[in-house]
């Protein structure tokens, strides 16, 4: 798998590169993680630590003098590097791939970067595919790594039917696994003990990155939705009205999102959760104006509804027709 994490950062003051170093040893020595010192030299302009997790990729932690994160890891595969000019801003980002050593080791490696972000940068931005960093969403990190316990069991079953030894079950959230230790876990003891972190979901984020995530289902939807409707005699160049579906989660919203699409001249109805499929959420549906049927219309006019939904705090949920 790709999942990774990319970061940036400068320290709050040059000095505290060797506070941060050495705090991060003592807790790479109590994790039981391997690590490498990096020092400063005619070849080499930053320094700090390799850090290397149990099936991760490298953690670079090397600071230049004046205390800004450097990825310096392309020094060492240079044939010259006494002949490489430092530049700032094409190495400031630093990226790990995390994807093949599974999600509990991805979250110890978030909430040990959490901790030191915290506590010794005066400026830190980290992008994690997971959203672990954003979210704290723990069976939501699990599943974007494919480790949902229904995919446990799905492979267990499969393994017993071809005669091999069952997985073991898939732990609860907060139960005792002596013989899988938690390195998540492990890691938030040893925070705990230095004074832990705290932690604050970054919604606007999240909610940029789901909205585009939706588009991108939708879109997906839509080629099929399209096939199946040319299959039953409609034409690309038809155009006509399309039924769509919302869900918000408060009155105010959905009544927000009506007027929004009621703008745009399409007839638009409320109903109260009772009456939604999905349970403790008000569906706003309706009827757009003629739109012409072909591919490119549809993608930007579903771009369009789920901008529209990201903006007023709802979901898009799809469209439907009859083909003429």
């Amino acid at each position: 798998m790709g999942l990774s994490i990319y970061y940036r950062g400068i320290l709050r003051h040059p000095d505290a590169a060797e506070a941060l170093i050495t705090e991060a040893i003592d807790i790479c020595l109590e994790i039981g993680w391997r690590y490498f010192l990096i020092h400063r030299s005619d070849i080499m302009p930053a320094e700090g630590l390799f850090i290397t997790p149990e099936g991760s990729e490298s953690i670079d932690l090397t600071f230049l003098p004046n205390g800004r994160l450097y990825n310096a890891v392309h020094l060492l595969y240079t044939r010259q590097p006494q002949q490489e000019i430092v530049n700032e801003d094409k190495h400031k980002w630093i990226f790990t791939k995390t994807g093949y050593a599974g999600s509990d080791t991805h979250m110890a490696i978030i909430k040990f970067l959490r901790y030191l972000s915290q506590k010794y940068f005066s400026d830190f931005e980290l992008k994690d595919d997971s959203l672990y960093w954003e979210s704290n969403d723990v069976d939501d990190c699990r599943y974007r790594f494919g480790e949902s316990k229904e995919t446990i069991d799905m492979i267990s079953k499969a393994r017993g039917l071809m005669g091999h030894d069952l997985v073991e079950d898939y732990p609860e959230e907060g139960e005792d696994n002596d013989d899988n230790e938690s390195a998540s876990d492990d890691m938030e003891e040893v925070l705990i003990r230095r004074g832990g972190y705290h932690f604050t979901p970054n919604i606007d984020h999240l909610s940029g990155i789901q909205n585009k995530e939706n588009i991108n289902i939708q879109n997906t939807m839509n080629s099929a939705i399209l096939r199946q409707l040319y299959k039953m005699g409609l034409n690309e160049k038809d155009s006509q009205q399309i039924e769509f579906f919302f869900y918000a989660g408060h009155q105010d919203k959905a009544n927000n999102l009506a007027i929004a699409l009621s703008r745009l001249g399409y007839i638009v109805e409320k109903s109260e959760p009772s009456a939604a499929k999905k349970k403790n959420l008000f569906l706003v549906s309706g009827l757009t104006t003629e739109i012409t049927m072909d591919s490119n219309h549809i993608s930007e006019w579903t771009t369009l509804m789920c901008e529209i939904a990201h903006d007023e705090g709802c979901t898009f949920d799809g469209w439907g027709t009859f083909s003429k």
